[in-house]
């Protein structure tokens, strides 16, 4: 509501959450007005979207049908979770857009379709600074295989600019607005100093003996929060069953991304190629899983 007085992010509002997310709410409040339903309305598109590219990039992989069932059954886990605006949220949807759009350059090398997906990955890190650096990791090191394998440089060139330009211009207007030492100090500098501390313990939840941060960070693991956290405070499951859960949770994505590397890496024995869509899937879930 501030940002629609005139107020500038960082010079004049401190937080260490990229701009994306500020505008974007700014932008809708200047359209629907400032009420509860902007985020609403923000919260709902953005599950809506991310169930769609969801369904859009596992059609890639397997049968419409199977890529259907996946997709409902993220929306009814994920409910909870979007039943608010975030910037988490609007950030997953971007790297999914980056990846559907770098997963249609690879099938048929539209140079249109990796403009799209360069600008998405730039997006995703304007929303959410870990995501978009992750997505644009796994996309870069596929352009970079690509370049070694078949000498193809015009793509990394073009990716990079696409990815780039959003940047520079956010960049130049927090630079216009003098607000640019602050957006450094408050979204880079201050935040790496913090995930330096927590990315080295891997599993924080399952040693918490913190019930306050037991509940806090309960939304973050597992799905139907509410539920889980009224059957816990009632007595009618023990925070074992929920860590047992969470750990599952935690194993399965690496366990998924093990199984896929050792995939491709017989493809490529076998066949003396690489499958191109597959290794980006796999890299792309492995920097997101980080």
């Amino acid at each position: 509501e501030r940002l629609t007085k005139g107020d500038v992010l960082y010079r004049d509002i401190v937080t260490g959450i990229m701009p994306g997310v500020y505008y974007l709410q700014a932008l809708l409040f200047s359209i629907l007005g400032s009420s509860v339903m902007a985020g609403r309305v923000l919260a709902s598109a953005t599950l809506a979207l991310t169930g769609a590219l969801l369904y859009s990039i596992s059609t890639h992989f397997i049968k419409k049908r199977t890529a259907l069932l996946i997709t409902m059954l993220f929306i009814s886990t994920a409910l909870s979770t979007y039943r608010w605006p975030g910037y988490s949220q609007v950030s997953i949807t971007f790297v999914l857009l980056s990846l559907l759009f770098f997963l249609r350059y690879l099938g048929s090398s539209s140079l249109t379709a990796l403009f799209l997906s360069g600008a998405a990955a730039a997006l995703a890190l304007l929303f959410k600074q870990n995501y978009g650096v992750f997505i644009t990791a796994a996309l870069g090191s596929i352009l970079l295989a690509r370049l070694i394998c078949k000498k193809e440089w015009r793509p990394v060139l073009l990716f990079s600019i696409f990815f780039l330009a959003p940047i520079l211009l956010t960049i130049l207007y927090f630079y216009s607005q003098g607000a640019l030492p602050q957006m450094t100090q408050y979204t880079f500098v201050t935040l790496f100093k913090k995930a330096a501390n927590a990315y080295y313990k891997p599993y924080p939840l399952l040693s918490s003996g913190d019930p306050f941060f037991f509940y806090g960070e309960l939304s973050n693991f597992i799905p139907f929060r509410d539920l889980a956290i009224w059957a816990l405070k009632e007595g009618i499951i023990g925070e074992s069953w929920i860590k047992a859960v969470v750990a599952v949770i935690y194993i399965l994505p690496p366990l998924f991304i093990v199984t896929a590397f050792i995939y491709i890496t017989l493809f490529v024995i076998r066949k003396k190629s690489l499958p191109w869509k597959e290794a980006t899937l796999v890299l792309a879930s492995f920097f997101i899983f980080l």
